[in-house]
């Protein structure tokens, strides 16, 4: 990931009412950086909710270099975007919490669609493979 990679998390009551938060995308930290890979960007506000409710939540991430939007991405023919499952976020009921509890416990990252295909990678090492033994 690099950063010209944007995360944007989407809220809502269940899994089917997920909206995008009002805050803009995050972009993505640089390699040398700490924590590279990870994206920085802050605190978000979950709007329509309160302290106690339990909401579902959901990451969208695509190249924003190339795309102004998630939506435009997945429309577009060979983009890659990344998704992670939906899941459950306990809003803590404290007004000042310990920054440990604004954790996302239940996010376990996202996975990059289009996956380049097993078989591709198998196809291309037996080339490799082949123009090595030709080459001797």
């Amino acid at each position: 990931m690099g950063t010209n990679w944007w995360a944007q998390l989407y809220d809502g009551a269940d899994a089917n009412s997920l909206v995008p938060v009002a805050a803009a995308p995050a972009l993505f930290r640089e390699v040398p950086a700490t924590q590279p890979g990870t994206w920085r960007g802050g605190n978000r506000i979950l709007s329509g909710f309160n302290g106690g409710d339990t909401v579902v939540l959901h990451v969208k991430v695509w190249n924003g270099s190339l795309f102004p939007t998630f939506e435009t991405a997945i429309e577009s023919p060979g983009a890659i975007y990344g998704v992670s499952d939906r899941f459950t976020y306990f809003i803590p009921t404290l007004q000042n919490p310990p920054a440990t509890l604004l954790f996302m416990e239940n996010f376990r990252g996202f996975q990059l669609v289009p996956e380049p295909p097993v078989i591709m990678f198998g196809a291309l090492g037996t080339f490799v493979f082949i123009r090595r033994r030709r080459l001797r």
